[in-house]
């Protein structure tokens, strides 16, 4: 980013003011941004078209933010408004401006984009997985972490990624302390971790354009996105492939579009885990050769990788010992000779036998040890974070739902399963002698209406958890890298709920539609009147409910094959303790445990709109459902239930979704 030369601001004879004032007419106002029509004009997708407004006042300027999406700061602190004095720092996305002599100039680059200081991470238990690592790293680095399994390479990338701050020492990127400044500085850091996050059903340009929407601010036009995404596939070979499904791209490929999903913010630092794994050696040299050029083009990127066959393509190679301690730092020519031996192998040998003493043995050289001093006070520190919306709210819901929705149009299986699954569970239902339906009851069949109702309302909690209960453990990995840049957790579950009221809609009226055929309708609602609309309204909720419930599930879950038992264990319990099988009014045992339950509160809500209480009379010593009634107080009753179910579980997804951690 260079911006164009400040507006000189002519100091008045009185002291300099320390709180932002009101312009007074004919006060010079200027802008920061990237409109061309600003008088300081950063080029930059950090920056907002208009960023921050300066207005002089005394010796230095008011800085007032203009709601931009990546925030103004002075001196490292994000500000709305304040005052720029003499000697202070004034960031607007990657750009550092200083005000000396009331003239605001470029900072002088830091010598080091990234050093590590004396960082150690020590478990509760006491278990240490990194013991005084440091190092400093220039512009234009290409460094490999290697070493034996358990050398805590994991925990490095984490650490110097801020996702997981040390417990002691401290990362300063850019001459500033990375853990005090996150909010500040982690949209300048581009993370790929080692499984691609990528929607694999979408193009390379959808996941891009996506992507885009997401992390660029929100002033960016079409237009411009479209630019910055051209750019990235340019840069990375990609231009070719822009219209083919990522799930056909090769191994190599697939990688090249997880790290253009990084690089469409312009990182300076790029920090992938192991991005060779699983490819061949013509590919892994295909990734080390891109990961050069990245460096080339001035950025410091590090790699974590268990391949060695690739290393001369890196400025730096630093070897872990187990433990976490630094056995090498140096050119990847010399690391042999270093440790006298003639295979890697023996050195990986070498150094988990004796990890201490290779540890001494690496010492201090003079190329590991970072210029300048650590911050004052440590990066372990816990300081507060803070999250940064890019984009709107309101953009984050249609970019997110629209991507949904491309997802399922494209996945032509789950869509066909989707749409066929209402009318097999309806055409069961027809398979139920009986010409009453949901009418008078038919003597010779006295139980029709309530085995119809026991179908139709555990075929919607089926319906529902099935389609929900894959949304979050098969997108969590996406959803947490998503939220370190800067998505709203609450826009991210908003867009799944959308989507499901859709999916429960169009599947509830396929199902009461098809039965509807072939049986009677029910007579007068409770409250809608029709009661064939009044049953469809039931048949929603319950389907709803058991969705919103199958987030939840999802959400707590840790493996895609803890989810079959889990759906089954759900719609079991919905069969049991709905109500048309098993008795459970009068039961309070039963009672309790079936207070959670969606097909509960969805039995009793349909039996109460074709009043099942008249139409199947309680067998003798039976106990009555009240909340069968044909009466408006039950029947808003159950629906206030199912409401009520699908807020605490909504709630106690979000709840679950913030404790969850990024990998990487």
């Amino acid at each position: 980013a260079t911006p164009a030369t400040a507006p000189r601001a002519v100091p008045p004879q009185n002291a300099p003011q320390t709180t932002p004032q009101a312009p007074g007419p004919g006060t010079p106002i200027w802008g920061i941004g990237r409109d061309p029509h600003n008088a300081i004009v950063i080029d930059d997708p950090l920056v907002s078209r208009s960023h921050a407004q300066l207005r002089p006042a005394g010796n230095g300027f008011d800085v007032w933010d203009l709601r931009s999406g990546n925030g103004t700061y002075i001196n490292s602190r994000r500000i709305s408004r304040g005052h720029l004095g003499e000697g202070d720092r004034l960031t607007v996305g990657r750009t550092n401006l200083v005000l000396r002599a009331g003239q605001l100039t470029l900072a002088a680059p830091p010598r080091n984009i990234l050093a590590a200081h004396g960082l150690c991470f020590t478990l509760p238990n006491g278990k240490q997985l990194l013991h005084d690592v440091s190092f400093g790293l220039l512009t234009g680095s290409l460094v490999a972490v290697i070493g034996p399994s358990g050398a805590g390479k994991s925990t490095l990338l984490k650490a110097l990624t801020g996702s997981q701050p040390a417990t002691s020492g401290a990362v300063v990127y850019e001459d500033e302390d990375l853990y005090r400044n996150y909010a500040e500085l982690k949209g300048r850091i581009g993370v790929v971790p080692q499984d691609d996050l990528v929607h694999t059903r979408l193009t390379v340009r959808q996941a891009l354009d996506y992507a885009a929407r997401l992390r660029l601010p929100k002033d960016y036009t079409a237009a411009q996105r479209d630019h910055e995404i051209d750019r990235v596939m340019a840069d990375l070979g990609l231009a070719e492939h822009a219209a083919t499904t990522i799930s056909r791209l090769s191994g190599g490929q697939r990688k090249r579009v997880s790290v253009a999903l990084e690089l469409l913010t312009q990182p300076s630092l790029l920090l992938l885990d192991e991005p060779t794994s699983g490819l061949d050696p013509n590919l892994d040299r295909s990734v080390m050769r891109l990961l050069r050029s990245q460096a080339d083009a001035g950025r410091v990127v590090i790699v974590i990788t268990h391949s060695i066959s690739n290393l001369a393509a890196c400025d730096k190679v630093l070897l872990l010992a187990p433990g976490g301690r630094v056995a090498y730092f140096g050119a990847p020519d010399q690391l042999l000779e270093h440790f006298q031996m003639a295979d890697y192998a023996d050195v990986f040998e070498a150094v988990t036998a004796e990890p201490q003493l290779w540890a001494q043995r690496a010492g201090n050289p003079p190329d590991a040890m970072p210029a300048g001093q650590p911050p004052a006070r440590p990066g372990g520190s816990g300081a507060r974070r803070r999250r940064t919306r890019v984009s709107s709210a309101t953009r984050q819901w249609s970019t997110l739902a629209s991507r949904q929705m491309r997802l399922i149009a494209s996945d032509r299986n789950y869509l066909l399963s989707s749409l066929f699954m209402p009318i097999v569970i309806a055409l069961m239902a027809l398979a139920i002698p009986g010409s009453g339906g949901f009418g008078p009851h038919d003597p010779k069949h006295p139980g029709e209406a309530s085995t119809l109702l026991t179908i139709i309302v555990i075929g919607a909690s089926f319906m529902g958890v099935s389609a929900s209960i894959r949304e979050l453990i098969a997108e969590r990995p996406i959803f947490l890298r998503e939220r370190a840049v800067g998505l709203s957790q609450q826009m991210y579950l908003l867009s799944k709920v959308t989507m499901l009221v859709l999916i429960s809609a169009v599947q509830s009226a396929l199902l009461i539609g098809v039965v509807l055929i072939g049986k009677d309708p029910p007579g007068n609602g409770v409250i809608l009147g029709p009661g064939w609309l009044e049953l469809g309204v039931c048949v929603f909720g319950t389907a709803f409910s058991s969705a919103v419930a199958g987030l939840l599930i999802s959400s707590v879950v840790s493996t895609n094959e803890q989810v079959m038992p889990a759906m089954v264990v759900f719609v079991m319990a919905q069969l049991v303790l709905c109500g048309g099988i098993i008795e459970v009014a009068g039961r309070t045992a039963m009672e309790i445990l079936a207070a959670p339950a969606p097909g509960r509160w969805g039995y009793a809500q349909s039996a109460s709109t074709i009043d099942l209480t008249h139409i199947r009379p309680p067998s003798p010593g039976a106990h009555e459902d009240w909340l069968w009634r044909h009466e408006a107080t039950q029947w808003l009753i159950s629906g206030s239930a199912l409401a009520a179910i699908c807020l605490v579980s909504w709630v106690a997804t979000a709840v679950v979704l913030r404790r969850q951690r990024a990998s990487a």
